[in-house]
Parts: structure tokens; sequence; C-alpha cells
């Protein structure tokens, strides 16, 4: 019975992923659209596939579902990979935390302001 809640739980997760029910409009101009190929959506859902097996690679080795079922289990997964996945770019533009610039670091010591450059030069991706 625990292992029926866990694979759903799993399916739920990975259905949230990919639309939620509810939520926050958009604000903007939609400037583009972008699909998502299927390399890229099993990206995506690497995380939960990865459990989604290992609770299956358990359930084979202690005999909880009969082969049947875990292939159905198998195909539900993938089935859910192949459900359309779409990125909407607007005119308006928020920043999250991670993506806003680094600060100027207002320190005395030369050595701790050259190590935070270079830290923060390797995450943009300019050396």
């Amino acid at each position: 019975m625990f292992v029926w809640l866990l694979i759903g739980c799993s399916f739920i997760l990975m259905l949230v992923r990919i639309g939620v029910p509810f939520g926050i409009k958009s604000e903007g101009r939609v400037v583009a659209t972008v699909t998502l190929t299927y390399r890229e959506k099993l990206l995506l859902h690497r995380t939960n596939l990865y459990a989604l097996g290992a609770l299956l690679v358990l359930s084979a080795i202690g005999k909880w579902f009969p082969t049947t079922v875990e292939l159905v289990i198998i195909l539900a997964a993938l089935a859910l990979v192949n459900l359309p996945v779409r990125y909407q770019f607007t005119t308006l533009i928020e920043r999250n935390s991670r993506t806003r610039p680094p600060s100027p670091v207002k320190s005395e010591n030369k050595a701790a302001s050259s190590r935070v450059y270079s830290s923060s030069s390797r995450v943009s991706g300019t050396n």
C-alpha cells in the first residue's frame, strides 16, 4: 500500500512540474514560445524518473508487483514525459534572486574582493 502511495506521489510531482492547475498568469506581451524536445523533457523529469526507477528495482527484488504492473508504470511515466512543455517569454522580465548580478564587495581586504570577483566570473561564464 505504501509503495502505491510513493508511485502516485511521484506521478503527481511529474505532472506539477509541467503544468499547475492554478497559478499566476504571466504579465506582459508574449514575445516567444519555445516547445521542449523529447530529450529536454527527459532532462526536466530526470530526478523523478530516477526515483521511479529505484522504486521499480526495489519492487522487482521484493516482488511487490507483477511484471505487467511494472510495465504499465513504466509506460505511464513515459506518457507523462511525452506531455507538451512550453516556455513563454514575455516583454516583462522579472529577475530571479539567482540571476541578479553580484553586489560589489565593500571590504578593505583586497584578497577577499578578488575571490568574490573570480567566483562571480566563473558563474557568468567569462574568465
